[in-house]
């Protein structure tokens, strides 16, 4: 008996219309995801890849539409019928991380508040069970103490400490699947391994699936067990990570290969201090 998928998209295309032509951002995508797997999409700005993401929460904004397809979590519709229905599944299994905390983190409102306003629908508890669970999954983040985290605001953060902010909105509801978009994007190299670090130990301790878009090939080597590369909207090439960058077939994979090399490269012949440290706390 095949396992139904936790997250399956058939033939997805998103469309954005406008009054010269319609944008294909998405065209006829195919992608599924396991229990507990964790799958990469990789591609250059402007293949889709955020977009897809985008779609898969239901957080396209107009004119931006799915034209076609299917989105389905554990074989419920997520893409058609009633959007409450639709919001309430999502919210209680999937959450999103994303790559720039401080546009996303209201400045307004204190860390604690926003990482309890995360926890899911039909998953409700009372107020001490809330401030708990807040400060528990500050600490396991590394934001110590957890008490004194959760009375600040977001520009008293670092640009580390507000990624895990946003990390620990996305966990505090315990989600079978978390989408992280480009999570590490504005932060210094040393500060990258340090988030990336904490998310894979955190997905893996909760039993969590991870569906991880980025455009660095090595970080997707690190994390992720299957690929999907995309190109101008469209699945050029997918399968196991190992087989995809030791042996790509598509000429595209091929050239996202040698562009990561060359920025290996380029960033290791820049001393340390140049490339930004780690003076900034994570």
């Amino acid at each position: 008996m095949i396992e139904t998928p936790l997250l399956e998209i058939k033939g997805l295309t998103v469309e954005f219309p406008s009054l010269r032509e319609t944008v294909i951002a998405v065209g006829n995508v195919d992608i599924t995801i396991g229990s507990q797997e964790r799958v990469g999409i990789v591609g250059e700005s402007g293949s889709g890849k955020s977009t897809l993401a985008m779609a898969s929460m239901g957080l396209l904004r107009a004119p931006g539409h799915i034209a076609r397809g299917a989105i389905s979590f554990k074989g419920q519709d997520l893409a058609t019928g009633n959007l409450d229905d639709q919001r309430k599944r999502r919210r209680r299994n999937m959450a999103m991380v994303y790559q720039d905390p401080f546009t996303y983190l209201n400045p307004l409102m204190r860390i604690g508040d926003q990482v309890a306003e995360s926890i899911a629908v039909g998953r409700k508890r009372r107020k001490p069970e809330v401030k708990a669970a807040v400060v528990q999954v500050l600490e396991e983040l590394g934001l110590t103490p957890g008490k004194q985290i959760a009375r600040k605001y977001p520009h008293q953060l670092s640009g580390g400490q507000r990624q895990r902010v946003v990390l620990a909105m996305a966990l505090v509801g315990e989600p079978a699947l978390v989408i992280a978009d480009e999570p590490t994007t504005a932060l210094d190299v040393t500060v990258q391994a340090q988030i990336l670090r904490i998310l894979s130990q955190s997905i893996s301790s909760r039993g969590a699936a991870l569906l991880l878009i980025s455009h660095d090939l090595e970080v997707v080597r690190l994390l992720c067990d299957r690929i999907y590369v995309m190109k101008n909207g469209e699945v050029v090439e997918s399968g196991l990570t190992s087989n995809i960058l030791e042996n790509p077939q598509h000429p595209y994979t091929r050239q996202l290969l040698v562009s990561s090399r060359r920025e290996d490269l380029l960033a290791s012949s820049v001393p340390h201090w140049e490339r930004g440290g780690s003076n900034e706390p994570a």
